[in-house]
């Protein structure tokens, strides 16, 4: 399964966060919390009248499954701390907190973050406060909501998180197709270090770098020279075969 880091690009028309959506399944396995006056949570100092939602909004270093259509193919994509902070700072800074959508479907009016933070500590967050255990660099947001209809549906649990609604840039980290069997014997090449060449093919110190060599170069086995005085060891079974191991 390949693994996709999102990025913001700024040079890019659009960027950034541009509206967080209410969902029942937020695609961050995280439950936001909602208040009432007869709440376990009477520290937080709210009541009804000022309904309110606390959560996350994202997560960093947490990969999230995802589904391409046309490849139908299942992977991963997940934010880095740096794109979190920055995706947070953008929101609010390009005055975005009014903009919320429904399951990513429809524009609601009502809303609005009134408070958002980044988790610096866990132990001391205070989104401890509300029932949850974040990680470092988590996106937390508090939003009210004066919206009769989306306040319903929260009570009623039609609603249970926020998902973010942006333009990001994919950067591919890890990819299983990618992983050809040239570019593997490429990289058992650049892992091992020859001690030198003989007639432009490499000799190794131990047997076992040989082989593996070897295997890189499309060969088998290993053959002895002596070089600087002391016995090494080159790819392939003979020294013409290791000039032309495919052949």
């Amino acid at each position: 399964m390949r693994l996709v880091e999102l990025l913001i690009d700024e040079e890019m028309e659009d960027f950034g966060v541009e509206a967080i959506s209410l969902v029942k399944f937020p695609a961050i396995e995280e439950n936001m919390v909602f208040f009432k006056h007869d709440d376990r949570f009477m520290l937080a100092k709210v009541d009804e009248d000022k309904r309110m939602l606390v959560g996350p909004a994202l997560i960093p270093d947490k990969n999230i499954g995802r589904y391409d259509k046309e490849k139908d193919e299942e992977y991963e994509v997940y934010f880095s701390k740096d794109t979190v902070k920055k995706a947070s700072l953008l929101f609010m800074q390009q005055k975005r907190n009014a903009d919320f959508t429904i399951d990513h479907e429809r524009a609601i009016e009502g809303l609005s973050v009134f408070e958002s933070w980044i988790v610096d500590d866990p132990k001391m967050d205070k989104s401890n406060l509300y029932g949850f255990e974040m990680r470092e660099g988590t996106w937390m947001v508090s939003v009210k909501v004066d919206n009769d209809a989306v306040w319903k549906a929260i009570r009623e649990k039609d609603v249970r998180g926020f998902s973010i609604e942006g333009y990001f840039v994919d950067r591919l980290v890890q990819m299983q197709e990618e992983l050809t069997l040239d570019s593997i014997s490429e990289a058992i090449l650049d892992a091992l270090e020859p001690l030198g060449e003989i007639d432009g093919s490499p000799i190794y110190q131990t047997e076992f770098e040989a082989i593996l060599a070897a295997q890189a170069m499309g060969c088998k086995g290993f053959h002895a020279h002596e070089y600087d005085g002391r016995k090494v060891f080159m790819p392939c079974r003979s020294h013409s075969e290791a000039k032309n191991p495919s052949t």
